[in-house]
């Protein structure tokens, strides 16, 4: 009878070399995960080149800085621009609602003035509204009772017997320069001619300018308010 022999070492010679030549390639490959070899031509980075990089990367870093810096003093500068933009368009306003229901008295000619004296018949009020300051004044006096000529009462008015009230004061380092393009109204029989004033302002800081402008129609209420 023939026996068959299993797949195995048949000497036991050959059983310890297979043995001995795994037992050294788990050594080798344990060896090799715990220990990183180099090679003799590895080497780290020099000083001279970290205090280069380190130069290159501030200088980037100055230049990055500076330009978010700018960015925002920018947009600060816009937003502070708006903010007088806004008062000095308010202002104006005001003066326009007063204005539709004044006549001129002074200057009594087309002229371009920083400071106009209406007469504003719905208030009964002799009104200066000037450019000044860096910014927008108004002027008020109170029609007294028993006067019936309110325009040579109101021409006739000296500094002292106004009112003063600052409607809006440039602030934030910004300038307001303004002026009135005055074109009076005429009321003589046959050629009535409804005059207009133009107000003009510009707000501007460093670079940074805007300018705004509004027209305002003159009627005579003289006989609407009495």
């Amino acid at each position: 009878m023939r026996h068959i022999v299993p797949n195995r070492c048949r000497m036991p010679r050959d059983c310890r070399f297979i043995a001995l030549s795994l037992r050294r390639s788990f050594w080798k490959i344990n060896h090799c995960c715990r220990m990183r070899t180099f090679s003799g031509n590895s080497r780290g980075f020099s000083l001279l080149e970290v205090l280069v990089a380190t130069f290159i990367f501030s200088i980037v870093m100055a230049g990055a800085t500076q330009y978010f810096v700018n960015i925002t003093v920018s947009n600060q500068n816009v937003r502070r621009l708006q903010q007088n933009l806004e008062s000095v368009q308010f202002a104006m306003n005001r003066i326009a609602k007063s204005l539709r229901t004044s006549t001129v008295i002074s200057p009594s000619s087309n002229q371009q003035v920083s400071e106009v004296r209406v007469f504003d018949y719905s208030q009964r009020t002799c009104f200066r509204y000037g450019f000044e300051g860096n910014g927008v004044t108004e002027y008020s006096a109170l029609l007294p009772a028993g006067v019936s000529d309110e325009k040579a009462w109101c021409a006739s008015l000296g500094s002292a017997s106004f009112t003063s009230n600052v409607l809006v004061s440039a602030a934030d380092g910004m300038t307001v320069i303004g002026r009135f393009a005055v074109y009076p109204s005429s009321e003589t029989v046959g050629s009535e001619l409804a005059g207009r004033i133009t107000m003009n302002a510009t707000v501007s800081q460093q670079n940074n300018s805007s300018t705004i402008q509004t027209t305002v129609s003159l009627r005579n209420y003289r006989e609407v308010a009495s």
